[in-house]
């Protein structure tokens, strides 16, 4: 007999009940209920845990490559800041150069009037 969804013994009236009595009988829709939520969160589980150790791994290879990079960057910025220097030398160099080819282009101007005043002291009345 059932009383509200539960099973009582025959016989057993309301007021001689005291617990209900549980069926242990497991039907076919609880079994592929249970797989069907159990499966989904062990393949979860699982997949997780693949994710974290391929993480792991991705993580160590770029701090290794990192480790390598580290010197070889440290040695670039050493050669650009000689780089720097050097540039600025010449740098340094090409305006004194400029200052030179100035005061010579200056001093031929004073030669050449020099000339042009020979020229004319030299130049035959026609």
């Amino acid at each position: 007999m059932w009383v509200e969804g539960i099973m009582v013994e025959q016989g057993a009236t309301e007021d001689s009940m005291t617990k209900p009595r549980f069926i242990w009988a497991f039907d076919f829709g609880q079994v592929m209920q249970t797989l069907a939520t159990v499966i989904p969160i062990a393949s979860l589980v699982w997949y997780m845990a693949a994710s974290n150790a391929e993480m792991r791994r991705d993580i160590a290879t770029l701090q290794a490559r990192e480790a390598s990079y580290a010197p070889k960057v440290d040695a670039l910025a050493k050669s650009n800041d000689v780089q720097d220097e050097r540039i600025g030398n010449i740098a340094d160099a090409v305006r004194g150069i400029q200052r030179v080819n100035a005061e010579m282009l200056s001093q031929i101007g004073g030669v050449r009037e020099d000339l042009a005043g020979i020229k004319a002291r030299i130049a035959v009345p026609r």
